[in-house]
């Protein structure tokens, strides 16, 4: 006898949250296209509103080679008050920093988080300074 079965696993469906209003800050930031030039080692403050409850999230932060190629990862705490998400974070690495609904909603499903996030994917690319 087998316990092992062939059925697919199935995701349950859960409530997806939109992250809206997205506002992206920093001292050297500049938006080109649909990415943003920020000088390494300065502070990016990235808010947006989101239907939470108070509450801190994890957040991870890829670190990109060729626009698709995960070398590294950084984590930084998101803190939502009053339904308004506010990260900070100051990027070292002299690469593409990317946050994504796709990684995010990853590390949710892991620790059984109920509901899932949408929002436009944020790229950072990372130069040094003169």
């Amino acid at each position: 006898m087998s316990l092992i079965s062939d059925a697919p696993i199935v995701e349950p469906e859960y409530p997806i949250i939109p992250v809206a209003n997205i506002v992206v800050a920093g001292q050297t930031l500049r938006r080109v296209g649909n990415l943003y030039w920020v000088e390494r080692g300065n502070q990016i403050t990235v808010t947006a509103d989101v239907a939470l409850p108070n509450c801190e999230m994890m957040t991870i932060i890829d670190q990109v080679v060729n626009s698709k190629v995960v070398v590294d990862e950084h984590r930084r705490p998101a803190v939502v008050a009053n339904s308004k998400l506010t990260l900070i974070f100051t990027p070292e690495a002299t690469r593409v920093h990317v946050i994504s609904a796709d990684r995010l909603n990853a590390g949710l499903a892991e620790i059984g988080a109920q509901f899932r996030l949408t929002f436009p994917k944020l790229e950072f690319d990372v130069y040094a300074p003169l």
